[in-house]
C-alpha cells in the first residue's frame, strides 16, 4: 500500500514539475516573442526608408519603444491585478499613514536625541543625514497616498 502511494507521489511530483517547466517557459517564449517582434518590425522599416542610418535606429531606444512600452503596461497591469487596489485602498492608506506617524515621531526622537554637550560636526551631520532620509521616506510615503 505504501509503495503504491509512493508511486502516486513520485508522479504528481513529476507531473507538476513538468507543468511549472512549461508555463514558465511559455511565458518567456511571449516575453521574447514580444521583444523580437517589435525589434523585427523596426528593423524592416528602418531597412527599407534608409541604409546609411540602419544601425543607429537598430540600436537605439526609439526603434523598440513600443514593443517596450507594451511590456511595461504588462507588468504594471498585472502588479495592478494583484494588488487588488480598489478592495483595500483603505487598508493601503492606513498603512501607509501609520508608516509616516512612525517615521515622524523616529524623526522627533532623533532631534530630542541630539547631546549638548557633544556638537561636534561628525555627530551632527550623522543626525541630520539620518533626519534627511527620514524626510525623503515621509515625503514618498506622501505621493503614494495621493496616488492612491
Amino acid at each position: 500500500m505504501t509503495e503504491l502511494l509512493l508511486k502516486i507521489l513520485v508522479i504528481l511530483v513529476i507531473v507538476f514539475i513538468l507543468y511549472l517547466s512549461f508555463t514558465t517557459s511559455k511565458v518567456k517564449e511571449s516575453m521574447t516573442s514580444l521583444s523580437s517582434s517589435g525589434s523585427s518590425s523596426s528593423n524592416s522599416s528602418s531597412n527599407s526608408s534608409s541604409n546609411t542610418s540602419s544601425s543607429s535606429t537598430n540600436n537605439g531606444i526609439g526603434a523598440n519603444s513600443n514593443s517596450y512600452v507594451n511590456i511595461i503596461n504588462s507588468q504594471t497591469t498585472k502588479l495592478q491585478d494583484s494588488l487588488l487596489l480598489d478592495k483595500y485602498k483603505s487598508e493601503y492608506q492606513a498603512t501607509i499613514n501609520s508608516l509616516m506617524n512612525y517615521i515622524n515621531y523616529l524623526s522627533l526622537n532623533l532631534v530630542c536625541n541630539i547631546s549638548q554637550n557633544n556638537l561636534n560636526n561628525n555627530d551632527i551631520t550623522s543626525t541630520l543625514e539620518t533626519l534627511n532620509t527620514y524626510g525623503n521616506a515621509n515625503n514618498n510615503l506622501s505621493n503614494l497616498l495621493k496616488f492612491l
